[in-house]
């Protein structure tokens, strides 16, 4: 049985990727990283905590 999937507000995931909440948006952007809504608040930006912590296994590539 997989586990439940966690979920953090903007602020959450900048402090844990150690980044700006606007380069989170870039990382949208991109194509790296999932936004999602709150179903409670469909004003709320959320953000999959194992998606982030995935984003620290990619291999850089050149620009």
């Amino acid at each position: 049985m997989s586990e439940p999937t966690t979920f953090l507000t903007p602020t959450e995931a900048a402090a844990r990727r150690g980044c700006h909440p606007g380069t989170l948006n870039h990382l949208v952007r991109r194509g790296l990283l999932t936004r999602y809504r709150d179903r409670t608040d469909g004003r709320r930006t959320l953000y999959d905590a194992a998606e982030l912590d995935a984003l620290d296994t990619r291999t850089p590539t050149a620009a």
